[in-house]
């Protein structure tokens, strides 16, 4: 099953930043760029995270957290507010709700992989190419061990 996060967000740069670690984890994502309760989300049990720019004028924080952390039909996906400025109005009254943390912007691509980190299972999400090949680097070394056994027997033949 696809793991998708869900980003609520109008802010160009915050996407960016979003799309390529999710492009570089191999995760889906989702974004928003403003919240009106979409008949096309994904099933909950796909969304992992959820992240939500309280600043912007069209979310409703109280809806999203009520659709994400307390409905009690499905698995419930953790919700992180994002902000720019700590002493926005927004932001005071978001922190007041439920929510499982805080980005505060602008944040750089570590800091959102060890959120990502923290509640998604990325050891699974991630390919390591040398895994793939291990079998084959293991087999060309037999391959040249062998083929240094034989040449050493015809130079020893040779002598």
């Amino acid at each position: 099953m696809a793991q998708t996060i869900l980003l609520i967000d109008n802010d160009e740069t915050t996407i960016q930043l979003f799309m390529q670690v999710a492009a570089a984890l191999n995760i889906e994502y989702l974004i928003m760029q403003n919240w009106a309760r979409p008949q096309n989300l994904p099933g909950r049990k796909t969304i992992k995270a959820v992240f939500v720019n309280v600043e912007m004028s069209s979310v409703d924080l109280q809806q999203i957290i009520k659709e994400f952390i307390q409905n009690d039909e499905e698995e419930k996906a953790p919700v992180f507010i994002l902000y720019s400025k700590s002493f926005s109005k927004q932001y005071q009254v978001a922190k007041r709700f439920p929510h499982n943390g805080e980005l505060k912007k602008p944040f750089n691509a570590e800091e959102l992989f060890e959120v990502l980190n923290a509640c998604m299972d990325l050891e699974a999400l991630i390919e390591y190419p040398e895994e793939k090949y291990r079998e084959k680097i293991r087999n060309f070394r037999a391959y040249l061990t062998a083929t240094n056994v034989l040449i050493n027997k015809l130079e020893a033949y040779f002598e």
